[in-house]
């Protein structure tokens, strides 16, 4: 079964915490104040990803780390709340 991998959009900003387990690049999907109340490019983020999915798909599933466990969780909210399909999954 394939599989895709997409990279967050975004370079990453200040130090990852993957440093010297994991050669650069880093991305990040979206960026967040301290605080996590703030959040900025995650509209672009989800908007992305769903273009990515229909344009690549249909998927069995999800799988994320970090920022992208966020999105998977985020991503499937989003559809169970929806009127109509935004995401294609083969069954």
């Amino acid at each position: 079964m394939p599989q895709e991998f997409p990279d967050g959009k975004f370079p990453a900003g200040g130090k990852s915490d993957i440093e010297g387990i994991f050669p650069p690049p880093y991305y990040e999907w979206f960026q967040f104040e301290k605080d996590f109340t703030v959040y900025f490019n995650l509209d672009e983020c989800i908007s992305y990803l769903c273009e990515y999915i229909t344009a690549n798909g249909p998927f069995h599933g999800f799988l994320g780390f970090s920022q992208g466990a966020t999105l998977c969780a985020l991503l499937l909210g989003y559809q169970a709340q929806a009127s109509k399909t935004l995401l294609q999954f083969d069954l």
